[in-house]
């Protein structure tokens, strides 16, 4: 039986609101006042970023192109019985006794090279391969996993991602399911860094001149 954990991570940041320990609270007066509007009660601080014209919009992992709880579990249940497979994004699948010994909620809150401060949520499930070669998950197993992480992911429109350790730990975004010869493969592809706002970071373009055709009127020889 998988050992299983469950955790929820959330990185400090300036967000919409970020909840701290009654103890933590007491709001140093220098930063009562300003363009940061600060609102006290006894759980909760509020970083109000309304006066510096900054949006909330979400992240990478909010975009819609990768696949998530609710479709994933669908895929599980046409196929109970199928021993589930990782397939990496260079095609080789991770080892057929793997465990999957997280399932985790992360919530990520960060500012971007722009200014903007954004949020993006996701579930990641950690793969891990033991030492018992005979063991195998099945997709009803992985199915019951995922059921009894619900109170720690919340939301089954999350998307998904794999923790795997490739002789360093790397995350790797579900993006499809493929069932055949008794197998439920999970492909995985690879995550990429990006710039989130181009049109303030990056130089534009040259401008293209536009240029004005030229009539040319041609006269008979004299």
């Amino acid at each position: 039986m998988d050992d299983l954990q469950f955790a929820s991570f959330s990185p400090a940041g300036a967000g919409s609101s970020i909840a701290l320990p009654a103890r933590l609270c007491a709001i140093p007066s220098g930063l009562q006042k300003g363009p940061f509007a600060f609102e006290e009660s006894p759980a909760r601080v509020r970083l109000d970023c309304g006066n510096l014209g900054v949006g909330r919009n979400k992240g990478i992992a909010g975009q819609g192109i990768d696949m998530k709880i609710r479709e994933l579990k669908e895929s599980l249940r046409k196929h109970p019985e199928a021993h589930v497979r990782f397939q990496l994004p260079d095609g080789s699948l991770i080892v057929a006794h793997a465990h999957v010994t997280e399932a985790a909620r992360v919530d990520k809150r960060f500012v971007d090279c722009g200014g903007t401060f954004r949020e993006e949520s996701l579930c990641r499930l950690q793969t891990w391969p033991g030492e018992d070669l005979d063991h195998r998950l099945n997709a009803k197993k992985l199915l019951k996993i995922l059921e009894k992480a619900k109170p720690v992911l919340i939301s089954e429109d999350l998307e998904i991602d794999v923790e795997h350790e490739i002789g360093y730990i790397s995350q790797f975004p579900l993006e499809r399911i493929e069932a055949s010869d008794g197998e439920v493969v999970l492909r995985l592809s690879a995550r990429h860094t990006a710039c989130l706002a181009q049109d303030q970071c990056c130089p534009k373009p040259p401008e293209i001149l536009s240029l004005k055709p030229v009539n040319f009127t041609l006269q008979p020889g004299r």
